[in-house]
C-alpha cells in the first residue's frame, strides 16, 4: 500500500522507492551513534527524492522515529485538531534527526531533540514540519 501510494500518488520512481526502503531497513537496525553515516545516507536519499518528485525546499529534516514515537505524533495531531500548529514532545529525546541542505547536500545531525513543531490539515493529519525543539 505504501509503495503504490509513493509511486502513484506522490510520483516517486520505483528506483527511488527501492533505494529508500533498502537504506531505511539497514538504518532501522543500526545504532545512531555507531552508524550515523547510515542515517545521513537515508536522510539524503529521502530528501533528494522528495525534492525531485514533489517540490524543493531550502532544507529537509528527517526525524528517525520508532513505531511508538510515530503513533504518539499521529495521535497528537488528531488531538490538536484541524488546521492547527503545535509542539509535539515524545517524553524522551529522539536519538537522531538529520537536516539536509538543498543547495549543498550538506548535513547536520541533531542529537536528542525533544520533539518538533508541526501543523495539521483539515483531517487532523500532520502535513507540515516547522522545526525541531
Amino acid at each position: 500500500m505504501l509503495i503504490s501510494y509513493l509511486n502513484e500518488r506522490l510520483d516517486f520512481s520505483m528506483g527511488d522507492i527501492v533505494t529508500i526502503f533498502s537504506l531505511w531497513r539497514k538504518t532501522s537496525e543500526a545504532a545512531p551513534h555507531g552508524a550515523s553515516d547510515l542515517f545521513v545516507a537515508a536522510a539524503q536519499e529521502v530528501a533528494f527524492a522528495r525534492w525531485d518528485e514533489l517540490y524543493p525546499t531550502s532544507s529537509s529534516t528527517l526525524m528517525f522515529l520508532n513505531s511508538d514515537q510515530l503513533v504518539s505524533l499521529s495521535l497528537a495531531g488528531q488531538a490538536a485538531g484541524a488546521d492547527k500548529q503545535f509542539n509535539w514532545r515524545y517524553g524522551s529525546d529522539l536519538p537522531i534527526c538529520v537536516d539536509i541542505n538543498h543547495d549543498s547536500g550538506a548535513h547536520h545531525i541533531r542529537w536528542n531533540a525533544a520533539g518538533c513543531r508541526v501543523a495539521t490539515d483539515t483531517n487532523r493529519n500532520i502535513i507540515h514540519f516547522y522545526n525541531l525543539i
